[in-house]
């Protein structure tokens, strides 16, 4: 019997899932910050990692691992999609809490800072990144012209 050539692109094709992997000082400050701050899920939490997820079927999910040697601590980034609309509620929003946590007394850990402001790009998104209190970036985009993913989870309805 002849097998078939190998043919990865046919076998990754099935994906359906990206997880970034990041690395946290804190776990705990972590959880508080993606959950109470950004409005990530806890899938869950141990002392050495935590699963945060948004978006239907935990379509954006990052793992965090504790780094407990500085020297071996290394920041990451990753992209998220967002609707047209949720997109710029969310930048309004953390603009919003930024400007209360800038006196809130937040430890350094427990707060984000936006370091890209919201703009559009050449390349057809409209972005904005924020760092985590240890450098891990987010991008939150979408896309000027065509699906911003509606399509997907139906639109407005998620909007509180």
């Amino acid at each position: 019997m002849a097998t078939a050539p190998f043919n990865p692109k046919a076998l990754v094709a099935s994906a359906w899932k990206i997880i970034p992997f990041f690395q946290s000082r804190n776990i705990s400050a972590t959880v508080r910050l993606y959950t109470k701050e950004l409005g990530f899920t806890l899938g869950s939490e141990e002392p050495h990692f935590a699963s945060l997820f948004a978006g239907p079927k935990a379509a954006s999910n990052i793992y965090f691992s504790l780094c407990r040697e500085e020297s071996e601590f290394r920041a990451s980034s990753a992209m998220i999609a967002l609707g047209a609309e949720q997109h710029e509620a969310l930048y309004a929003g953390l603009l919003a809490k930024r400007e209360q946590t800038q006196d809130g007394g937040l430890s350094e850990s427990e707060t984000f800072k936006i370091v890209q402001e919201i703009r559009n790009e050449e390349w057809g998104f409209r972005q904005f990144s924020i760092a985590d209190g240890d450098g891990n970036q987010l991008t939150f985009f979408r896309f000027l012209e065509g699906s911003n993913g509606e399509e997907l989870w139906g639109g407005g309805e998620h909007l509180h």
